[in-house]
């Protein structure tokens, strides 16, 4: 058995990752998985900071802390600075950012207790013309908004093309897949489906048993469904998926009050319930 605390966007927050270190200890987890808007960002002083100061608190826990990319993250600089030498890498395939944080790129699988993962990060970032327009302001181009936010069709076909038709256990991600249905979606406009469409091919195509994300800053449990191919009277395939909140929840859209809600921002992730998942599946 494996316990995992997985985490939603913790953007640049290092408080707030402090926080997830305590609750992974208590939660009798061994290692945190931050699912994307981690707080890359090199670039600045601040995010070297960041990352120093995680490293540290992470390293006096004993609990190394995970990330894959989200459309706030500077995941060019990230692969500019790390992956370039094997001396980056762990044995699983993850870099070394610093010795206790560590970055999943798009496209990596991995196994844990028996129960393979693959990391597919970035998203379309909703706010993009307000980043770019402070960039003119302050003349440093891509300081706030990065190109390569959103994983390309090209990119994702060259993942799925090298898996070859196997699935996986559970599936990352920052964003959502198209079909999951959050009873509330601040990430909904025209401009970010494409991604999404994206992330629900990767679905259909290698057919995860649990699906995790965050990029909403809304927590849900739904699912996601996809058509199964070769199997007559429209049979649906489905997923389960859980849509993590962020650092700090800005508003109770139930209540309307102003109110951190932080229990909605992780969730322990048991290999062994995954296990039983996947029994379940086999059974059909």
């Amino acid at each position: 058995m494996m316990r995992i605390l997985m985490a939603g966007d913790t953007h640049g927050d290092a408080s707030h990752v402090r926080h997830l270190l305590s609750v992974a200890q208590l939660q009798r987890c061994d290692r945190i998985f931050v699912l994307g808007d981690f707080g890359y960002w090199e670039h600045t002083g601040e995010g070297r900071n960041f990352l120093n100061r995680v490293d540290i608190h992470a390293d006096l826990k004993d609990i190394p802390i995970y990330f894959l990319d989200g459309n706030h993250d500077k995941t060019s600089l990230l692969l500019e600075n790390y992956d370039k030498s094997t001396q980056f890498q762990d044995g699983e395939g993850f870099l070394l950012v610093r010795e206790y944080v560590r970055y999943a790129r798009r496209g990596l699988t991995w196994i844990w207790d028996d129960v393979e993962f693959i990391a597919l990060g970035g998203a379309y970032s909703v706010d993009k013309q307000w980043r770019l327009d402070r960039e003119a302001k302050s003349g440093l181009p891509e300081s706030l908004w990065f190109p390569e936010e959103e994983m390309t069709d090209e990119e994702m076909n060259e993942i799925l093309e090298e898996l070859d038709g196997r699935s996986v256990d559970v599936m990352l991600a920052h964003d959502k897949p198209r079909s999951s249905n959050p009873d509330w979606n601040r990430k909904d406009f025209l401009e970010c489906l494409p991604n999404q469409d994206r992330l629900q091919a990767a679905v259909q195509a290698l057919r995860p048993v649990l699906y995790l994300h965050g990029h909403l800053h809304f927590r849900y449990t739904g699912q996601a469904v996809y058509p199964i191919e070769k199997m007559s009277g429209g049979y649906m395939g489905e997923c389960r998926v859980e849509g993590l909140d962020c650092n700090t929840r800005d508003q109770d859209f139930t209540t309307g009050r102003t109110v951190p809600d932080l229990s909605a921002s992780w969730y322990v992730l048991d290999t062994d319930d995954v296990k039983k998942m996947i029994e379940e599946r086999e059974k059909w």
